[in-house]
């Protein structure tokens, strides 16, 4: 297995990578919260793909412990973990931004804008406050009014009313009537009244905007001899420069040229940023190495350019374990188990046994226990489980470390 960083913060994605898993099995990825007893597992994670390598990512829970912390993959079809990576787990700092934004449009409007900053080191507050006052129609009223205006006109009109002739003379009479004709006319007129009302609107907006500190970059250097016999001690060293004191240095291993890289174990660098450590290589082959820290507050991590090592000789035989448990147990109650382990080398086998337990409604405990077992014999193991008071199905899984291939085994306990 292998992720991209041995740092995170609580809330930060963990990415790996990893091979030799079920083809298409089904993992969980496990991180302990308290760097040995227990642990929380993601159950879904994707699963391999056909070639049995795995690529998912796991967040990092907000409450879980700070300080170091192991992270592995666990394969369902095997009953497996793979090689567990030892991380860092920082406290995160968050900064919040809060930004208010008032908009109104009106028929005219007027801005006053005022601007405040206040500058630190690290850190800009700015405040704005804006104040706008806007006209906009409230009422419009309109009033009608009609007026009459009376014309009057005089007639006449002429009638004869009789006519008499006498010897030579005529006598006419004519009659005349005097008449008035009234005409009314009408003017009407409208008034409309528009009233303009005022609206004053103020907002304050503040952001709050984080400053960003660019760490100094770090080299951190690896060295180790080209060329050892399986079964002897090599020596591991390096330092950091600038010095960053004392910190958590992973050292990697890969035997796929690169491909894919395996945590081999984690050292404390002194106070003068230098780190040493040995390590007896179990199998011949050639490997790649590597060493890398996450960095801190002040100074930047980095990562080694890798080492090669041949590894020469013929292997040792490997260990074998064996887990012995009842079939069935009662809640609430303590169950013993037995784990048998096998050594069929020539030299004294000293090493740690890890048991995990998975169980219904995310239920998982992790412990480690200590064996010693002398050249080509047999030592057993005990290690007393506390059943929980909920009824099911529980797997048992136990593992040596350092890993072998053959050193795993696996159990069921129906709990009643």
């Amino acid at each position: 297995m292998r992720t991209d960083l041995t740092t995170y913060h609580r809330g930060d994605t963990i990415q790996y990578t990893g091979s030799g898993f079920t083809p298409n099995g089904q993992i969980h990825a496990c991180l302990t919260t308290d760097n040995a007893v227990s642990a929380i597992c993601n159950f879904n994670e994707p699963n391999a793909d056909g070639s049995g390598n795995v690529a998912g990512t796991m967040v990092v829970p907000t409450d879980i412990p700070l300080g170091p912390q192991k992270f592995w993959v666990y394969d369902v079809g095997t009953n497996t973990n793979s090689n567990s990576i030892q991380l860092t787990i920082l406290e995160l700092t968050l900064t919040a931004t809060q930004t208010t934004t008032t908009t109104s449009t009106y028929i005219s409007s007027t801005t006053t804008s005022t601007t405040s900053t206040t500058k630190t080191s690290t850190t800009t507050t700015t405040t704005s406050v804006s104040t706008s006052t806007a006209y906009q129609v409230c009422s419009v009223t309109s009033t009608t009014s009609t007026t009459s205006v009376i014309i009057q006109v005089a007639t006449s009109t002429t009638s004869t009313t009789s006519t008499t002739t006498t010897g030579t003379s005529t006598t006419s009479t004519f009659s005349t009537i005097t008449s008035t004709t009234r005409t009314s006319t009408s003017t009407t007129v409208t008034t409309t009244t528009i009233t303009l009302c005022s609206q004053t609107t103020t907002s304050t907006s503040t952001s709050v905007t984080l400053t960003t500190f660019t760490r100094p970059l770090t080299t951190i250097s690896l060295t180790s001899p080209s060329t050892v016999t399986v079964g002897s001690s090599v020596t591991l060293s390096g330092s950091i420069l600038p010095n960053p004191g004392a910190v958590q240095v992973p050292i990697n291993i890969s035997s796929e040229a690169g491909t894919t890289w395996n945590t081999l174990m984690s050292v404390t660098s002194d106070a003068s940023g230098s780190y040493s450590a040995s390590w007896t290589p179990p199998y011949p082959g050639s490997y790649l190495l590597e060493s890398s820290w996450g960095g801190n507050s002040q100074l930047a991590g980095s990562t080694s350019s890798p080492t090669s090592l041949t590894v020469t000789g013929v292997s040792t035989p490997t260990p074998t374990l064996l887990l012995r448990s009842p079939a069935t147990a009662s809640r609430s109650q303590s169950v013993r188990m037995q784990i048998i382990v096998f050594d069929p080398s020539s030299m004294p086998l000293n090493a740690n046994v890890t048991i995990q337990v998975i169980g219904p409604g995310n239920y998982l405990t992790f412990d480690v226990v200590q064996v010693k077992v002398a050249a080509s014999l047999q030592s057993t193991a005990y290690y007393d489980w506390s059943v929980p008071n909920q009824a099911g199905s529980y797997t048992i899984m136990v593992g040596l470390l350092p890993t072998q291939p053959a050193a795993y085994d696996s159990a069921t306990i129906q709990v009643s």
